[in-house]
């Protein structure tokens, strides 16, 4: 059977996290304070985040813009 790729365990860097979603080191501090990141888990002095997290932020943000985008257009 194929791995389960949907919800990976995966941790992934800081600077990846940043690179995924194209924000700069402040903006990514500021996402987790204002709640819109969940808290890294730190290993030593490394922040990374569980990959499946990154990807559930980004479905929310697809269907935030279509939610969106659909009163706007009057569509949906």
């Amino acid at each position: 059977m194929p791995p389960d790729t949907t919800h990976s365990n995966t941790l992934i860097r800081r600077h990846e996290v940043m690179r995924r979603l194209n924000i700069s080191d402040t903006t990514l501090w500021r996402c987790v304070q204002r709640g819109d990141l969940p808290p890294p888990l730190k290993l030593g002095r490394s922040a990374y985040w569980p990959e499946s997290e990154i990807q559930q932020l980004f479905q929310t943000m697809l269907a935030k813009r279509d939610m969106q985008w659909n009163g706007a257009t009057g569509t949906g």
